[in-house]
């Protein structure tokens, strides 16, 4: 066993440890065998927030992944508000993004084309999807040409460092 000498290394075990030096021992000495412990505060999360609307045909970039950190989305909301002349040529509006190497959706609105239309969706990730790396999270509806068609969507994520 080896044996500690520095009182300072001393005085931090018995900090982290709690312990009362006037009813315990503190420990002074290490074993032979290693133990790997987990450490919460080796971690640091960092929220990222995505968001954007447009009343103007095509696809929407919410934003692009970091090229250098996992990305992670926690939750997403999708919305669309549209008149009953909107010709969007389409009868989905969904919310996709790069995993594994293909594009895919992941948060989707159903609807009529031609027809009055307000609705929305918002949804939690409790086991997050992970994008690809540098990739665009996109809101994908066809192209309109008359009416008025107002398009919505965001997505909560965080990325991780580890120190």
């Amino acid at each position: 066993m080896a044996k500690i000498q520095r009182s300072d290394e001393i005085n931090r075990i018995r900090e982290g440890l709690m312990l009362d030096p006037s009813r315990e021992n503190i420990p002074t000495s290490t074993t032979e065998k290693v133990q790997v412990v987990f450490d919460p505060q080796l971690r640091k999360v960092i929220n990222k927030n995505f968001a954007a609307g447009a009343s103007t045909s095509g696809t929407i970039t919410l934003g692009t992944t970091p090229s250098d950190q996992d990305f992670f989305i926690s939750a997403a909301y999708l919305s669309i508000a549209k008149n009953a002349t909107a010709d969007t040529g389409s009868t989905t509006l969904e919310m996709d993004c790069v995993i594994n190497g293909a594009r895919t959706t992941f948060l989707s609105i159903a609807f009529l084309d031609l027809t009055l239309l307000q609705s929305a969706i918002a949804k939690s990730f409790p086991i997050p999807i992970k994008p690809d790396r540098n990739t665009t999270i996109r809101i994908i509806n066809g192209n309109f040409t008359a009416g008025t068609c107002i398009r919505i969507g965001g997505v909560e994520g965080y990325t991780e460092e580890i120190h």
